[in-house]
């Protein structure tokens, strides 16, 4: 099952990575932060605990994980994106990744509108 099918049929998922690839100042209303935790929350009336890493501090080990959004791919450098697709790629953890655009691109209802 990937993460945007376990989000879809509102599965149990304790527990949440949303990892972003940047190393931007937060705002009031970060995606990342904010808004992501809070749409998984409101749609699939769950309250995950959430893990927030950025920049570098991507996790080693991401058995402990059941659900994993990973998004700023764009800012990451070579060892970073091979540290990532090593992680993701290792066990079961693989299917639980779900890119951060894709994340959002479905709350918002993009996705269904072909933007």
């Amino acid at each position: 099952m990937t993460g945007k099918e376990a989000v879809d049929t509102k599965r149990n998922i304790p527990r949440v990575l949303i990892a972003e690839g940047c190393t931007h100042h937060r705002q009031c209303d970060d995606i990342g932060t904010v808004k992501l935790p809070g749409w998984i929350r409101n749609y699939t009336g769950l309250e995950p605990e959430f893990t927030f890493v950025s920049g570098t501090e991507f996790p080693d080990d991401l058995t402990g994980y059941d659900l994993i959004i990973h998004c700023g791919g764009c800012m990451l450098n070579e060892r970073d994106e091979e540290q990532a697709a090593n992680g993701a790629a290792a066990g079961s953890s693989y299917d639980k990744l779900w890119n951060g655009y894709s994340a959002y691109e479905w709350y918002t209802g993009a996705e269904s509108q072909g933007i």
